[in-house]
C-alpha cells in the first residue's frame, strides 16, 4: 500500500477560478496528475506546474465515459501518483463523484473528497438572486433536468416541488426547452418569476429574467449556452447587486474607465490574473485566455556565477529577474554582483530588481527593447549580459548591434504554448470582445494560429500590445494594433481607456 498513490475529488467551483477553495488550490499545487472536467476554468490549469500530467475527462464528443474514468483514476493512483480529480462545482452534487469514490474505495485506493462551491448557489448569487430570503423563500430545492435515461423529471415529482414552496434551481438546463411548460402543468403559476443563467460566475455569464409563461419562447428563440441553470421562484424578482459606487475607486479610475469593454487577456499566469483584476477595477470585463506558461530553464551554476564578470546585467522582463535571482541564490553569494550595473526594460522590471535589493542604474524611458538598446549607457569596452526568456524579440539585439556593442545572452525561462481546450476555442472563434491584450509576438502567433482553424480574417480585431515589436507582429496578421507607451499593465489599461473614450462620451451624450 505504501507505493500506492492517492486521489482527491476536488470541487473546482462554478467557473470563476477565484472560487476554488484554499485546500483545493494546495492539492493542485502538489499534484502529479490532474484529471479534469470540461467546465473547469482554464486559468486553474494554466497555473499548474509544467511537470503535472493533465488528462481531459470531459465526457463529451468522444471523451471517456464514467467506467473509463474510474479505471484511469485507479491506474494513475496505482502507479504511485498523487491524483487530483478536478470536477466542476461540488463533486457530490450531480457530478458522479460518489461513483468515482466507491470505485476507488473498492480498488483499495485512498480517496478524499474536497467540497467545492456549487453553481446551484454561486450562479444565482452572482446574478443578484438570493436563493433564500426572509419573507420570500425559506427553502431551496436543487434538481437536474438531465437524467441518465435522457428524460425530464416526471410530473409527480414536479408537483412535490409546487407543494414544498421555496426556490427551485434546475441544473444542466441548457437543453430544457420544456421546463416552463412542464412546471406549469405540474401546478406552478404561469407568472412565476424565473431566470436563465448561462456560464454562471464567469466573464461570459448572461442572465435572463422572465416568467414561466415566457420560458418556451425564450428557449426556442435564443437557446442558452451550456452550462446553464434555471432558477424558479419569487426570489428571481430580487436584485442583490450593488448600485452604490465607491468614490475612492471612482476617483482612482478617473478618465481611465473602460466602460464595460470586453478585453481578452493572453498573458501567462499569474500576470494574467493580475491584469484581469485591474481591468475589472477600471470597469471593464476581462476574459482570461492565457496562451502560454513560463517554464524555468536549467542554468549551470558556474554560468550563473560568471554573471559577476559583466559590467552590465540587462533584464528584459520582471519574470527574468525572478528566475535569475532564484537560481543565483542557490548557486552562490549574491554579493558577487556588487560591481555590476543593472538595466531594466521598464518600471515593472525595475521594481522587481528593487525587490531583490538592487537599484536599476538605467531604466528605458519608453519601456521597450528597442529603446533599451538604443539608450543603454554602455561603451564598447564593457561586457553586457542580457538576462531574459525564450523566444526573444529582435528590437533589443538590433539596437545593440547597430551601436557596435557586444553582448552575451542568458535565457532563464521559456514561454511554452498551452494546450487548446473547448473554452479557448470558443473565445477565439467568437468576436464578442473589444480588444485583445498581447505581451509578446509569441502570444500573437499562438492566437492567430488557433483563429485560423475557424477564420483567417483578423482585420476586425484590435490588439493592445506591450512594445512596438509585438504591435508589429499583430499588424502583420491584419489586426489593428496599438503599442502601449510603456511596458506595464497600467499602460495597457490607459491605452484601452483612451480608445474607449469616444464610445463612452457618445454613450453619455445619448443617455
Amino acid at each position: 500500500m505504501s507505493a500506492t498513490g492517492k486521489v482527491w475529488l476536488v470541487g473546482a467551483g462554478p467557473g470563476d477560478a477565484g472560487l476554488l477553495t484554499v485546500k483545493g488550490a494546495e492539492l493542485l499545487a502538489a499534484a502529479d496528475t490532474v484529471v479534469y472536467d470540461r467546465l473547469v476554468s482554464p486559468a486553474l490549469l494554466a497555473a499548474l506546474p509544467p511537470a503535472v500530467k493533465l488528462i481531459d475527462a470531459g465526457k463529451s464528443g468522444g471523451h471517456p465515459q464514467q467506467d473509463e474514468i474510474n479505471r484511469l483514476l485507479i491506474a494513475e493512483a496505482s502507479a504511485g501518483k498523487k491524483v487530483v480529480r478536478l470536477k466542476g462545482g461540488d463533486p457530490f452534487l450531480f457530478g458522479r463523484g460518489a461513483e468515482e469514490f466507491f470505485a476507488l474505495n473498492t480498488a483499495g485506493i485512498f480517496c478524499e473528497v474536497v467540497p467545492g462551491v456549487s453553481s446551484a448557489l454561486a450562479a444565482p448569487a452572482a446574478a443578484g438572486i438570493p436563493v433564500t430570503h426572509r419573507g420570500v423563500s425559506s427553502s431551496l430545492h436543487i434538481i437536474t433536468w438531465h437524467h441518465q435515461d435522457g428524460n425530464a423529471p416526471d410530473l409527480e415529482r414536479l408537483r412535490g416541488l409546487v407543494n414544498a414552496g421555496g426556490t427551485v434551481v434546475i441544473l444542466m438546463a441548457a437543453a430544457g426547452k420544456n421546463i416552463g411548460d412542464l412546471l406549469i402543468r405540474a401546478g406552478f403559476a404561469p407568472d412565476t418569476p424565473a431566470a436563465i443563467i448561462e456560464n454562471g460566475t464567469t466573464l461570459l455569464m448572461r442572465t435572463r429574467r422572465l416568467t414561466l409563461a415566457d420560458f418556451s419562447r425564450a428557449m426556442e428563440n435564443d437557446p442558452p449556452q451550456s452550462p446553464a441553470l434555471v432558477a424558479v421562484g419569487e426570489v428571481c424578482q430580487l436584485d442583490a447587486r450593488s448600485t452604490v459606487q465607491n468614490s475612492s475607486d471612482e476617483a482612482r479610475r478617473g478618465e481611465n474607465r473602460l466602460a464595460g469593454a470586453r478585453i481578452v487577456v493572453t498573458r501567462p499566469e499569474p500576470q494574467n490574473a493580475a491584469a484581469c483584476r485591474e481591468i475589472r477595477a477600471r470597469g471593464g470585463i476581462a476574459i482570461p485566455l492565457p496562451l502560454s506558461r513560463r517554464v524555468p530553464l536549467p542554468v549551470d551554476g558556474q554560468t550563473l556565477l560568471a554573471a559577476a564578470n559583466y559590467a552590465w546585467l540587462v533584464f528584459t522582463a520582471a519574470a527574468g529577474v525572478a528566475y535569475f535571482f532564484a537560481a543565483y541564490f542557490r548557486a552562490g553569494d549574491i554579493r558577487r554582483l556588487a560591481n555590476c550595473r543593472f538595466a531594466a526594460v521598464g518600471a515593472t522590471t525595475a521594481a522587481a530588481l528593487r525587490g531583490r535589493g538592487f537599484i536599476a542604474d538605467y531604466v528605458a524611458e519608453r519601456a521597450n527593447g528597442r529603446d533599451l538598446g538604443e539608450h543603454l549607457p554602455a561603451t564598447a569596452a564593457e561586457k553586457i549580459l542580457l538576462i531574459r526568456g525564450k523566444p526573444t524579440a529582435a528590437g533589443l539585439d538590433e539596437a545593440l548591434r547597430e551601436r557596435g556593442l557586444i553582448y552575451d545572452e542568458l535565457a532563464v525561462y521559456e514561454n511554452v504554448p498551452l494546450a487548446e481546450n473547448d473554452t479557448t476555442r470558443r473565445i477565439i472563434a467568437e468576436r464578442n470582445f473589444a480588444f485583445v491584450f498581447f505581451a509578446s509576438p509569441l502570444a500573437v502567433k499562438i492566437f492567430t494560429d488557433r483563429r485560423q482553424k475557424n477564420a483567417t480574417d483578423f482585420s476586425a480585431i484590435t490588439a493592445l500590445c506591450i512594445g512596438e515589436t509585438t504591435a508589429a507582429a499583430a499588424r502583420e496578421t491584419g489586426m489593428t494594433a496599438h503599442a502601449a507607451p510603456e511596458t506595464s499593465l497600467a499602460g495597457l489599461c490607459r491605452l484601452a481607456a483612451e480608445l474607449m473614450r469616444p464610445l463612452r462620451q457618445a454613450k453619455e451624450v445619448s443617455g
